[in-house]
C-alpha cells in the first residue's frame, strides 16, 4: 500500500472498506500492524501511539482513527495490514503487558520498593487488600476540587516514621488519625500534601476549625513542633526548625459542600483511598506511571467517543497483589489470555479485591452460565454495571486466562452451572446484551469459571458528565494548539475531543447530542471549510455554542454572521477568549 504526502490514517481505512466492501461505517475500525512490519515514518513516530520495534516483543500496534495524523509520503507503509473493529482491540499490546505466564510477574519490579511504602504508610482506614499505586490522571477531577492543606516538615523522609508524625499532626487539629490522607510527598524538607475525608473536607464548620487549628500546629510547644524535636539532633528546642502549613482549595465566604464536586460522600471517601500515595516518587517510577497513565487513557476514553453517555476520568490506580500473582500464575486453565473489563460499584470492592471477584455470595448467576462475567468493550461494561448513575462507576481492567472455551449462542445456560469441560465460556452479544451472530458491532462478553483464572491489574474511577468540548481544526496537534489543548485538558473537569476532520467532529455530537440534557461547546478554526462545519453543526442543535479560534478574524467574522442559530458565533486569536467563552456557555 502507497501513501501520498495528504494521505491520513482516516483516508486508509475508507479506502479498505471500500476495496473489500464493507458496508459498516469506516470510523468503526482501526488499522494495526505487527511491529516488525511497520516501517515508522517521523510523524507516526511523534504522535506517540508507536514506538520503536522491539524484536523481543511480537505484539499489534493500533492507530486509531481519533488521532487522524497525516502520514509522510512512503513508498512502503506495511506487508500486512489488518482491519479490525474496536472488540477485538488487543489490549495487552496498548498497554505493553505481556500476558504469557511463563514469564512470571506482570508488573515491573522497580515497583515493588514503592508498593512497600505505600502499603508501609497508608491510611489505618483503608480497606482494601492489595496495594492500590494511583497513576497520574492529568486532567483537572472532581476531587481536585477538595480543599486541601500543605505541610512542610524540616527532615528528610526516610529519618520518622510517617505514621506516628500524621498522629501528632492529628491530636493537633483535634480529628481522627483515619481522616488523613496524604495523597503526595515529596523530598527536601519532606513535604506533605493532605487531604481530609468528606465528614470534615465537606462541613464549612469543621474545616474552619481545622484551619484554626493550623496556627497551633506550627508553634513550638505542638505536638508536631515536639515530634520534630526529638528527631533532630540538636538538644535545644529553640534551635530546631519549625514546619510550615498551609490551606489550599477553601475560600472561607464560600459554602464547603459535597455538590460542589459533583461527588457524593462515600464516593469522595473512596477515591481519596485510591488517590493516597504515601510514598517518595524518583523519575524513573514516575516515567513508568505517566506512561500507563497515558496507554490506560487510550484504552478507556475513545471506547466512550462512541457512547451516548459522557463519562470522565476520575481516578486510575494500579493493583499490586502479590497473593493473586501467585494464584494466577499457578492456575490449571490454559490457553488465550485476554485484557478484559469488568464494570462495578464500590459496594462489591471487599470481595473483588480481598477475595477476588467473590462478591455474590456465589458467582453471577447470569444468562450464559453461572460465573465471572467479563467483557473487551468498556463501553458495554459501563451500559450494563448495576449503579445509579450518580455515583462513581468502576472499571476493573484484568488479565483473564480463557483456558479451554465454550462457544455460546442462545440462552441455555441461564442460571446453570458451566460447561464442566470447560474453563470459559464467550458470547457475541449486541447492545441490549442478546446473543447475536453479526459480524460487527456487536460486543464479547467472557463467563469465567474459577476466580484464580483472574488477575486484577487495574481500577478505573468514571463520573458521568453532561458536557464536554470539540476543538475540529487540521493543524490541532502543531505547537501552538497543542500547548493550548493540553492547557484546556488540565482546566476542565470534562473531556475535550480533539479532531482534525469535520466527519469525526460531527459523529461525536450526532452521538452525543441526542440526549437535550448534554450540554457541548464547539471551538473550530475558520479555514478548512469552517462555515460549512459550523452549519453542519448548528443542524444537529440550534442552538449549540461555537467560537471560532484563528488568525484571520475580520475574514471569517463576515460567514459568522450568516450561520443560522444561536447564540451568535464568536471569532478571536486570542486563546484567553477561547477559555472564557467555554466557562461562561457552561455556567
Amino acid at each position: 500500500m502507497t501513501t501520498v504526502p495528504t494521505a491520513t490514517i482516516g483516508d486508509f481505512i475508507s479506502s479498505i472498506c471500500q476495496k473489500v466492501s464493507i458496508d459498516a461505517s469506516p470510523d468503526r475500525y482501526y488499522l494495526t500492524f505487527r511491529e516488525h512490519e511497520l516501517n515508522i515514518n517521523n510523524t507516526v513516530q511523534e504522535s506517540g501511539l508507536v514506538h520503536e520495534a522491539d524484536p523481543t516483543y511480537d505484539s499489534l500496534v493500533e492507530l486509531r482513527l481519533r488521532y487522524v495524523y497525516q502520514l509522510e509520503e512512503s513508498v512502503h507503509l506495511a506487508k500486512h495490514i489488518i482491519l479490525v473493529s474496536p472488540e477485538v482491540l488487543d489490549y495487552s499490546a496498548i498497554l505493553k503487558i505481556s500476558l504469557s505466564s511463563s514469564k512470571g510477574r506482570i508488573w515491573s519490579d522497580m515497583l515493588k520498593p514503592l508498593a512497600e511504602q505505600i502499603y508501609n504508610y497508608k491510611s489505618k482506614s483503608s480497606q482494601f487488600g492489595p496495594i492500590l499505586i494511583p497513576v497520574p490522571v492529568f486532567t483537572k477531577r472532581a476531587i481536585d476540587e477538595l480543599p486541601g492543606i500543605y505541610i512542610t516538615v524540616p527532615l528528610n523522609p526516610n529519618e520518622f516514621d510517617w505514621n506516628e508524625f500524621m498522629k501528632a499532626v492529628a491530636v493537633d487539629l483535634e480529628i481522627e488519625w483515619s481522616d488523613i490522607i496524604i495523597v503526595d510527598v515529596k523530598e527536601g524538607s519532606t513535604i506533605f500534601e493532605i487531604k481530609l475525608k468528606a465528614a470534615i473536607s465537606c462541613c464549612k464548620e469543621k474545616f474552619l476549625k481545622v484551619v484554626e487549628k493550623l496556627a497551633i500546629l506550627i508553634l513550638p510547644t505542638s505536638n508536631t513542633a515536639e515530634f520534630i524535636a526529638k528527631h533532630n539532633p540538636s538538644q535545644d528546642i529553640k534551635e530546631v526548625p519549625t514546619i510550615e502549613a498551609r490551606i489550599t482549595g477553601f475560600d472561607e465566604s464560600k459554602d464547603v459542600t459535597a455538590s460542589k464536586t459533583s461527588l457524593m460522600v462515600d464516593d469522595i471517601d473512596t477515591l481519596l483511598t485510591f488517590i493516597q500515595r504515601p510514598s517518595t516518587i524518583g523519575l524513573p517510577i514516575w516515567e513508568y506511571l505517566t506512561e500507563k497513565s497515558r496507554q490506560l487513557a487510550t484504552c478507556i476514553l475513545p471506547a466512550f467517543q462512541r457512547s451516548s453517555y459522557e463519562y470522565v476520568i476520575e481516578n486510575l490506580s494500579l493493583i499490586y497483589n502479590d497473593d493473586l500473582d501467585h494464584l494466577y500464575h499457578k492456575s490449571a486453565a490454559h490457553g488465550e489470555e485476554k485484557i478484559l473489563f469488568h464494570g462495578t460499584k464500590r459496594e462489591n470492592f471487599d470481595g473483588i479485591f480481598n477475595n477476588n471477584f467473590k462478591f455474590f455470595g456465589i458467582t453471577d448467576e447470569g444468562w450464559y452460565g453461572r460465573g465471572f462475567y467479563f467483557s473487551s468493550s468498556p463501553e458495554y461494561c459501563a451500559t450494563y454495571a448495576k449503579w445509579d448513575r450518580k455515583s462513581i462507576l468502576y472499571l476493573i481492567c484484568s488479565s483473564v486466562k480463557l483456558g479451554r472455551m465454550y462457544p455460546i449462542k442462545d440462552n441455555a445456560y441461564s442460571g446453570r452451572d458451566m460447561h464442566v469441560d470447560y474453563d470459559s465460556h464467550y458470547v457475541k452479544v449486541n447492545k441490549y446484551g442478546y446473543p447475536t451472530n453479526a459480524e460487527h458491532n456487536f460486543f464479547e462478553e467472557f463467563v469465567i469459571k474459577q476466580s484464580d483464572q483472574i488477575l486484577p491489574l487495574f481500577i478505573v474511577g468514571l463520573r458521568l458528565v453532561y458536557r464536554f468540548v470539540v476543538w475540529r481544526d487540521p493543524k490541532i496537534t502543531d505547537n501552538h494548539n497543542g500547548a493550548v489543548f493540553a492547557k484546556m485538558k488540565e482546566k476542565y473537569g470534562f473531556n475535550i475531543y480533539g479532531s482534525e476532520t469535520s466527519a469525526e467532529a460531527l459523529s461525536i455530537l450526532k452521538c452525543k447530542l441526542e440526549d437535550p440534557k448534554m450540554q457541548c461547546v464547539i471551538v473550530t478554526n475558520g479555514a478548512d471549510d469552517g462555515e460549512q462545519f459550523a452549519h453542519q453543526c448548528r443542524t444537529i442543535r440550534t442552538s449549540l455554542p461555537i467560537i471560532v479560534y484563528c488568525m484571520k478574524v475580520d475574514h471569517h467574522k463576515e460567514w459568522a454572521k450568516k450561520v443560522n442559530g444561536n447564540p451568535e458565533i464568536p471569532v478571536t486569536a486570542n486563546s484567553t477568549d477561547v477559555f472564557d467563552f467555554i466557562s461562561s456557555s457552561f455556567s
